[in-house]
């Protein structure tokens, strides 16, 4: 079974919020806005104790990728959003989600239409980014 995790891209940080077993935060998803939920420890002063807390902050401009539940030839997960490098013909791919078949696909923009992704092929991708980073 594989593990269900997601990321949020927030645009106007330009930056991800990763969800995941360890990770002291997660959102809920509520119609058109997720709440990024974050614990923190702090030291209070005043009672010279530790205590828990919990930051709520609403986020409505976001972008929700899911895990494939496959890695890239490195172990690091590939999200949808992810561009990858398909090393053995050295040109790259953008994993997408199709719902119509209902997997997740790799994009290639010109050279073929789409290509299936599976745990005997991993090993030929390698994440070089992601579609809201700038072409290096």
């Amino acid at each position: 079974m594989r593990e269900i995790l997601f990321r949020a891209f927030v645009p106007s940080e330009g930056d991800y919020y990763y969800i995941e077993k360890g990770n002291p935060c997660w959102l809920q998803l509520e119609g058109d806005k997720i709440t990024l939920w974050e614990e923190y420890e702090s030291w209070c002063s005043g009672s010279g104790e530790w205590t828990s807390s919990e930051s709520i902050r609403e986020i409505k401009d976001f972008v929700l990728e899911q895990y494939t539940g496959l890695t890239d030839k490195n172990g690091v997960k590939i999200f949808e959003g992810d561009k990858l490098n398909w090393i053995q013909f050295n040109f790259t791919v953008i994993c997408e989600w199709d719902n119509d078949m209902a997997k997740f696909f790799l994009k290639a923009p010109y050279k073929l239409d789409s290509i299936g992704i599976t745990r005997f092929t991993r090993n030929q991708f390698e994440i070089i980014g992601n579609i809201h980073e700038e072409s290096k």
